[in-house]
């Protein structure tokens, strides 16, 4: 009994510790953004924000250069499924954004209490409504792809196969992007930029395994998959980027880890939808006009 009790107390005496150097290095990142060089200060945390764009730019450069080598018509398929991806992912973008000014507010006025119910509500949300999101993009991509965005009968299996797989990218991204935000609520923009560099590398290097395949004499180590072999590499390098974010979160940041919850409040739910709302539009007007 005194030793497990030995045990427990350890384990609390851990817990305070990783809480307080968390806090510390939160007030840290408020100390530099508040009272730092202005130009120096927006260079800092602006950088990283850039990187990440790049990243995410990276993933259909790869996917469209490597299906290139593979197939003269299979290379047009992640153009054609992104207008209708990155249309459903603007919601989630939307929800992103709110959480992004509501979370930093807490945080920066030290209510680190209330900033982790916030981020519980905005985690859960989130993992319903890409969940969601994933489901009306793989049921009704057939339909767009087909009436709406009129993909050449050459190209419409192509693009369905890499479709299906990447509606998983939905849920991934979704994740990602909502820990990178409360990252970049505490005023730390480059843990996800490193997470999303790992990842687009990844994502480079398995795509010519997964589209060509891996062949050792006469056997395929790794299966010639093609398009499908774009998607899958771009989902799982997702997936890593994501995990990684966990991981660092939980580390650093373990009193804003998440919990699931189906209670939602209602006063979040309001100021959400009414930072949130006008974000869909501007996302989506840039590239109806380029």
């Amino acid at each position: 009994m005194f030793k497990l009790g030995l045990v427990g107390k350890g384990i609390k005496v851990s817990c305070e510790l990783s809480t307080q150097s968390g806090v510390y290095s939160i007030d840290s990142y408020r100390e530099r953004i508040i009272n730092g060089p202005v130009g120096r200060t927006l260079f800092w945390l602006g950088l990283p924000l850039m990187v990440v764009q790049l990243v995410n730019i990276s993933y259909n450069l790869a996917d469209t250069y490597w299906l290139s080598l593979y197939s003269p018509i299979a290379y047009a398929s992640p153009r054609q499924i992104w207008p209708f991806f990155m249309f459903l992912n603007a919601i989630s973008q939307a929800l992103s954004a709110a959480n992004l000014a509501l979370i930093s507010q807490h945080v920066g006025a030290r209510n680190y209490d209330h900033a982790k119910r916030i981020v519980s509500y905005y985690v859960s949300t989130l993992l319903i409504l890409n969940a969601f999101i994933a489901l009306v993009f793989l049921l009704l991509g057939p339909i767009v792809f087909k009436y709406v965005m009129a993909v050449p009968q050459e190209l419409y299996d192509y693009v369905l196969t890499y479709a299906r797989i990447i509606s998983l990218d939905l849920l991934l991204s979704g994740l990602y992007v909502g820990y990178s935000t409360i990252f970049q609520a505490i005023g730390d923009t480059r843990t996800p930029s490193r997470a999303g560099v790992v990842s687009a590398v990844m994502n480079i290097i398995l795509d010519p395994l997964f589209i060509f395949g891996v062949r050792l004499g006469d056997n395929y180590i790794i299966p010639e998959m093609g398009v499908a072999g774009a998607a899958w590499a771009t989902v799982l390098s997702r997936l890593v980027g994501f995990i990684a974010v966990y991981i660092v979160l939980r580390e650093r940041y373990p009193f804003l880890i998440a919990k699931f919850t189906l209670r939602i409040d209602r006063g979040w739910l309001y100021n959400s939808f009414k930072i949130g709302a006008p974000c869909p539009i501007t996302l989506q007007y840039p590239r109806d006009h380029c």
